[in-house]
């Protein structure tokens, strides 16, 4: 299979460990301007779908983080109330 048939399946599966695979392995030429200004638009179209999971990941941990403080904040209450 070649490198672009790949890297679109992998686009519109949005498959992020495949993404990540199989960018590195790209080519050093292609066969023609189509296929290479094809490929830069998949590059792009990737780009967007590693940017917006950059940003799940920040709201994520961003969430996690308040739920540590609220945590330790109840923990410290609760270990005061017992004293």
């Amino acid at each position: 299979m070649s490198w672009l048939r790949e890297f679109k399946i992998a686009l519109v599966e949005q498959d992020l460990a495949a993404l990540e695979r199989i960018i590195p392995q790209m080519p050093d030429s292609f066969e023609c301007l189509e296929e290479m200004q094809e490929a830069q638009a998949y590059m792009e179209q990737a780009r967007e779908i590693f940017l917006i999971e950059r940003e799940k990941v920040s709201v994520e941990l961003e969430r996690l983080s308040k739920m540590k403080k609220f945590v330790q904040t109840e923990r410290k209450k609760s270990i005061n109330t017992h004293f």
